[in-house]
């Protein structure tokens, strides 16, 4: 799995579903790639791939990545709506190694991790959640 195809996979998950409720529809569809413009209108979600360590066994190819996602929310909504949202995120990707596997382009399964959960920050008129999870996947 490439990290081109790694960020396309974690991309689709965290769009898939859009309606109301969702992980989507509490940031109105701000997800980014390596970063925002600054002046993008919060609430809004950043990933990013920090590490990568791809291998080969048994003829499988396999990922095991740390993927950093960063929340953001106004300052004004408070932590709880934010908590809130930043939960919608490990439930999206958080299947451990026994739950329900996803699927990336290229890969039969992907499995999330969550290593590290809701650090919460504030930073100017925003606060900053982030977590990290550990990305597993195996090649078709």
């Amino acid at each position: 799995m490439s990290q081109i195809e790694l960020k396309a996979g974690i991309y689709d998950k965290l769009t898939a579903v859009q309606t109301s409720g969702t992980l989507y529809d509490d940031i109105t569809g701000r997800i980014f790639e390596g970063q925002a413009r600054h002046d993008e209108t919060l609430p809004l979600l950043i990933y990013n791939v920090i590490l990568d360590d791809p291998a080969t066994t048994f003829s499988k190819n396999h990922i095991d990545a740390t993927v950093q996602f960063d929340l953001y929310y106004p300052a004004s909504s408070g932590a709880a709506a934010a908590a809130v949202t930043n939960d919608k995120i490990y439930a999206l990707l958080h299947t451990s190694n026994q739950g329900t596997a996803w699927a990336t382009t290229g890969h039969a399964t992907a499995h999330g991790i969550c290593t590290e959960r809701g650090q919460l920050t504030f930073e100017e008129d925003a606060i900053r959640i982030r977590s990290e999870f550990q990305i597993l996947a195996t090649e078709q």
